[in-house]
């Protein structure tokens, strides 16, 4: 396989705007922001569920930090808030349900936990829809307000 970057003679849109390209075989290829791999294997559970949900809801602001070479970066900061959200919501439905001053009963306390986690996770997930779509009908509202304006000044 054969790579060499290549400037073409007439300058691309992608070409102004900084992308480079180049030819594997005789096929260009934009040579976009590469993140190493380590990055991806850094995220945990939450940043690879974010990762997920925003290329399978958000396919725009996706692209828009993949392009813009900032969506691990992005992916990581979600991973940290949502790790932070989890913990403190397990230690408030521990105290709240007396899960320390249980019964004896171990099988008990395992039950209580594991039904706490469950609650929690199901929040943070709720918590990553609503945050999705919070986005989108942000950037609906400004699309809605930017073409008024652009009709009002046409007028």
């Amino acid at each position: 396989m054969n790579e060499e970057t290549k400037v073409t003679a007439a300058p691309t849109l992608a070409e102004k705007l900084g992308i480079e390209y180049k030819e594997v075989d005789g096929f260009y290829y934009p040579v976009l922001e590469e993140t190493e791999e380590n990055e991806f294997l850094k995220l945990g559970k939450w940043g690879h569920r974010w990762l997920g949900l925003m290329m399978e809801h958000d396919r725009y602001l996706y692209n828009l930090y993949f392009m813009g070479g900032v969506l691990y970066q992005k992916a990581k900061e979600y991973e940290d808030y949502a790790w932070q959200l989890h913990d403190e919501l397990v230690e408030k439905l521990k105290a709240s349900r007396n899960v320390e001053h249980a019964m004896s009963d171990t099988m008990e306390k395992t039950n209580r936990v594991q039904e706490i986690e469950s609650t929690v996770e199901e929040i943070i997930n709720n918590d990553l829809y609503e945050m999705i779509d919070t986005i989108k009908e942000q950037r609906a509202v400004y699309i809605k307000e930017y073409m008024e304006q652009k009709a009002e000044l046409e007028d």
